[in-house]
């Protein structure tokens, strides 16, 4: 063989510009037609080429920009445009009564330069997709089985669905976990700390994670079975008394506190679960199946080590607000994203069942969740994906559009 030349595996020469090429064509692809290019991606994906994954997250971002305005995001679109109108002091002033910083601040400067509110989900879903699979790829680069880095790749697609990153604190607890990550697994203190305090200005709920990883920090813990089933218990015990009066103790805010107790004893904890049938209540616990199934391979898998020490460290948090399903269930989230990315480093080591199962569990909830927002899909525009980039409206969802197709309280309006 002729020296400097390279081969591949079969002894023949190997063109290194040829993977240029076709990393040009599949960007010019997705600039031309995203849609069509996906199929490209997720072969590049499985080639393990770095740069398709951040394509992918783009194509979530183009299915945020076309998701409707409903719901929270409904609440998001209003936002917009009473900051678009505001100076620079106005707005300062606004936000200085508010909890969150991040996402009012890409609304108001979004506004301010003219570009649509759609394209502030465009930026909070791809971000988010983004750090998810940065982590990802730092997770899995030591595996040099393709096939199964790509089930793990599906599995975790199907478990965050399509529009994780479309609210506070979906984007928040993407910054939360690639902070703790970095923090722990990477051992970059200063910048995983930071990215975990940019979290808490995404969404304030996450201040209590960063506290946590703080304290870990201090006490390095790496975590023992029994001892986590025993804190699981007694947070168990004395959850149910401790967590409304604890707050009346601490140094917080009395707009903080108001905000909180919506979550607590609020519209969030009780109401807003009994407004709904037992069918969507039913749904809800089947659409945590994929975090129970990741704490059962934690259980299974466990070994000690300084995250799973942290994992300890917040399943007390998890358990001490078990009475109250908004708190309990926001922080299961976050505690699970983090297992996910754990899972893709042990299940290689363990019986191919469990990824098989993991799978299975994935496609299921993943299709669990396009159909509990059947109705905001029926009035979206998300149809324009399947059209080539100039021919898709740089405003898919006008003033007009909204009073006719969105109630006053965010709900679609189906006819």
């Amino acid at each position: 063989m002729i020296e400097g030349v390279q081969y591949n595996n079969s002894g023949c020469y190997k063109d290194p510009s040829s993977k240029q090429n076709s990393a040009i064509i599949i960007l010019l692809l997705f600039v031309i037609h995203p849609v069509i290019s996906l199929p490209f991606i997720f072969i590049e994906i499985y080639n393990r080429k770095k740069y398709a994954i951040y394509l992918l997250a783009l194509i979530y971002g183009y299915i945020g920009f076309f998701y409707p305005p409903v719901g929270d995001y409904y609440r998001y679109y209003i936002d917009y445009l009473d900051y678009s109108s505001m100076d620079f002091s106005s707005f300062s002033r606004e936000l200085s009564s508010n909890l969150d910083y991040v996402v009012p601040s890409v609304l108001w400067f979004t506004g301010r330069l003219g570009i649509n509110v759609c394209g502030s989900r465009f930026l909070f879903n791809a971000v988010c997709y983004s750090l998810f699979f940065y982590i990802f790829n730092d997770v899995t680069k030591n595996n040099n089985n393709k096939k199964q880095v790509f089930i793990f790749f599906l599995i975790l697609n199907f478990l965050l669905g399509f529009r994780f990153g479309l609210v506070r604190f979906g984007l928040g607890t993407s910054f939360f976990v690639l902070g703790v990550y970095k923090t722990i697994i990477q051992k970059k203190i200063v910048p995983g700390l930071l990215i975990s305090a940019f979290s808490v200005i995404t969404h304030i709920a996450l201040a209590l994670g960063f506290l946590i990883l703080c304290l870990h920090l201090f006490f390095p813990y790496k975590g023992n079975k029994i001892v986590t089933i025993i804190l699981i218990i007694t947070a168990l015990v004395i959850s149910s008394d401790l967590l409304t009066p604890l707050l009346n103790y601490l140094p917080i805010d009395a707009s903080l506190l108001q905000h909180a107790s919506y979550y607590i004893d609020g519209y969030f904890a009780e109401d807003y679960y009994l407004e709904h049938s037992i069918f969507f209540r039913i749904q809800q616990i089947i659409m945590r199946g994929g975090n129970y199934y990741s704490l059962f391979l934690f259980c299974l898998l466990f070994k000690k080590g300084r995250f799973e020490g942290f994992v300890d460290f917040f399943l007390v948090l998890i358990f001490i607000a078990g009475p109250f399903q908004e708190i309990h269930t926001r922080y299961e989230t976050v505690l699970c994203c983090m297992i996910f990315f754990w899972c893709f480093d042990r299940l290689p080591y363990a019986k191919r069942i469990y990824t098989k199962s993991f799978l299975y569990l994935s496609v299921l909830l993943f299709l669990l969740s396009i159909y509990g927002v059947r109705r905001e899909l029926s009035i979206s525009k998300e149809y324009q994906l399947l059209y080539p980039t100039l021919f898709m409206s740089p405003n898919p969802y006008p003033n007009s559009w909204v009073d006719s197709h969105v109630d006053i309280d965010g709900s679609p309006l189906v006819y």
